[in-house]
């Protein structure tokens, strides 16, 4: 069967985390500038493209082959945190609608394509993915403790924007420590 698009894992947001933090351990992702030695200790490869002089439809996409062979793209004139976010969302689509779906669902998918931005499950999936893979929950909460909840300083800890690290606060209910 091939596939065009992302199809959801339907797995839940805490065994998404756990895969995340599985994964980030196999390829041993410790620091933001570590992504794209992530990538091809997975068997994959990143290509920035210039979205004016490309035919580059999105900020970050995914085409994957085969296991062990895919190619993230994403775009130059997006800022190092944001494509930081867009590389490990697209690992996300990687692991959960690729990998996952054919080794544990069965789903004998030869090739898949997802681009940044589109809607759904599947989406909602590798966001979460992205967020547990650059921004661990233990060792968030501690960072956050650490920081008396800066979202600028655990922005620039994590490498991420920090709308992401507002987002992530808010996934795991953490409230700023008192001062």
């Amino acid at each position: 069967m091939s596939e065009t698009e992302a199809k959801p894992s339907n797995l839940t947001k805490a065994t998404i985390a756990i895969i995340a933090g599985n994964v980030r351990s196999a390829v041993h992702y410790e620091n933001p500038n570590d992504i794209e030695s992530a990538v091809e200790r997975m068997g994959g490869r990143i290509e920035r493209l210039d979205v004016y002089s490309q035919d580059l439809l999105t900020l970050g996409s995914i085409e994957v082959d085969a296991p062990q062979n895919f190619l993230i793209r994403t775009a130059l004139q997006v800022g190092p945190k944001n494509t930081l976010f867009t590389v490990a969302h697209e690992i996300g689509h990687y692991i959960l609608h690729y990998l996952y779906r054919n080794q544990f669902q069965g789903a004998q998918i030869q090739k898949m394509i997802a681009y940044r931005g589109m809607k759904g499950r599947a989406e909602s999936e590798a966001n979460v993915f992205a967020a547990c893979f650059l921004m661990p929950k233990n060792d968030f909460i501690e960072q956050f403790q650490k920081m008396n909840g800066s979202r600028a300083a655990l922005s620039s800890h994590f490498g991420v924007p920090s709308r992401l690290v507002a987002s992530r606060i808010l996934g795991l209910a953490l409230a700023a420590p008192d001062r």
